[in-house]
């Protein structure tokens, strides 16, 4: 039996919305969601999971059509669907009413959901997160007992973990399953891929990824669970999302000017992809007459933000023999006494102070 486990799919997120590209983005969840049933086509896949998140927010019918009609071009697929943080059931969510294409299971209930799919000799024990708080170890644990009882079965476990950020619980639930008759547990609620335990248990990670809390390549895990043992040598994590976040930091001396650095950031970038979207962090000593402003760079490339932890590097010693009798020369004599006990943050903090001096004096002449 072949499976898909994607997660976080986000349909409706917007994350870059005051930017240029911000458009392009709004699109690439269902774009990337696309892709995803394409796969499962290409690879004949028998079930997609679904665990958490199809959407960023609650859903209204017209995008349950849109995700319905795209889940009904695949109907030897069966997909099981779960809520997750984002998009959990309410009293009063669309979905409540919408009626699936006959190859989907939207889990709809507070608890816990038994899906039998006799055609794959398969059970998902699926079960989506609502607004009411629930001890989730003890309702893995009721799906772990239901599991158990039917040993013949591939057994699947299909949830939002709601309890991921407590390492205590995470703990707790990754012994449940590792004592438990399921073949597979498919999570969602972690922002990258992660094998909890190894070919039994796993975070399929967001489908795209956000902004730049989710770093590195995103997509989803596929696997073979065998009908004779129950069980998987493994699966693949198959990328999908064509648009990364990356952070890049970049160190430079007094030597480098501000044309050489841009051309080293034009050059960081086009080797990662100017398609990916970029967080600039330029550290070390510069010049004190560098200027670094990457406008021009911007217009070219994604660069949601630039950080500048440079520190002009000044010679203080020339600085006050050209200032000996002004507020300048009586700053930095004041400031070079202690300057080798001084931290990282009061150099800084003292760098500037000289930087600002010296301009206002620029200004005045």
């Amino acid at each position: 039996m072949r499976f898909i486990h994607v997660s976080d799919i986000n349909i409706g997120a917007n994350p870059d919305s005051d930017k240029s590209w911000g458009k392009e983005r709004a699109g690439d969840f269902k774009d990337t969601l696309k892709k995803v049933v394409d796969k499962a086509k290409e690879i004949d896949c028998d079930l997609l999971l679904i665990s958490g998140n199809l959407f960023c927010h609650q859903p209204v019918t017209r995008e349950l059509s849109e995700v319905n009609l795209l889940f009904s071009s695949i109907p030897a697929t069966r997909v099981v669907i779960v809520a997750g943080s984002s998009d959990r059931l309410r009293k009063n969510s669309s979905v409540l009413s919408f009626k699936w294409s006959s190859n989907v299971s939207c889990v709809l209930g507070e608890n816990f959901e038994k899906i039998k799919l006799p055609a794959l000799h398969t059970t998902v024990y699926a079960a989506s997160q609502t607004e009411e708080k629930r001890d989730i170890k003890a309702l893995i644990r009721e799906m772990s007992e239901e599991a158990g009882k039917e040993p013949e079965y591939i057994n699947i476990l299909l949830m939002y973990n709601e309890a991921y950020g407590d390492e205590d619980a995470e703990v707790e639930i990754r012994d449940i399953i590792a004592g438990s008759s399921f073949s597979y547990a498919a999570l969602g609620g972690r922002h990258e891929h992660y094998e909890l335990i190894r070919e039994r248990c796993a975070y399929a990670g967001y489908l795209s990824p956000v902004g730049m809390s989710t770093p590195g390549e995103h997509g989803i895990l596929v696997g073979d669970i065998s009908l004779a043992s129950k069980r998987m040598p493994g699966f693949d994590f198959i990328k999908m999302a064509d648009i990364a976040y990356i952070p890049i930091r970049i160190e430079i001396n007094a030597a480098v000017s501000s044309d050489e650095l841009k051309r080293t950031v034009a050059g960081e970038i086009e080797k990662r992809g100017e398609k990916n979207i970029y967080k600039l962090k330029i550290t070390g000593k510069r010049n004190p007459d560098t200027v670094i402003d990457f406008k021009d760079l911007k217009k070219r490339y994604r660069i949601e933000e630039t950080v500048d932890e440079t520190e002009p590097e000044y010679d203080f010693s020339k600085l006050f023999a050209e200032h000996p009798d002004d507020i300048i020369g009586y700053y930095i004599s004041s400031v070079m006494k202690d300057n080798e006990d001084r931290g990282s943050l009061e150099k800084r903090a003292m760098y500037y102070a000289v930087d600002a001096l010296l301009s206002t004096e620029r200004k005045r002449s």
